[in-house]
């Protein structure tokens, strides 16, 4: 599958809606907290990796383009924080 390149705007705008409206119920579970999420926000599929993500991110470019993948750490608000001070994401 081809994909086209998107802002970076839209990226994380399609993540973040692709996240809570289909994976996350899935995949926020207490094994998982902490733990990086791949997502490509072209196709919806994902790969849930350990807390750097650098092995969901190599299975996730082995099956798409590195264009549009949106990162996040379950369970919190963002992926990385400066100051190492990252936010609990308190929603269900």
């Amino acid at each position: 599958m081809t994909q086209t390149t998107i802002n970076p705007t839209e990226v994380a705008e399609r993540g973040e809606a692709i996240y809570r409206d289909r994976i996350k119920a899935l995949v926020k579970t207490p094994e998982n907290i902490g733990k990086m999420l791949i997502i490509d926000t072209e196709t919806g599929d994902y790969e849930v990796g350990d807390r750097n993500g650098i092995e969901a991110a190599e299975k996730m470019l082995e099956a798409h383009s590195a264009l549009n993948l949106y990162w996040i750490r379950i369970g919190y608000t963002t992926a990385e924080a400066i100051g190492n001070v990252l936010q609990l994401d308190e929603t269900s």
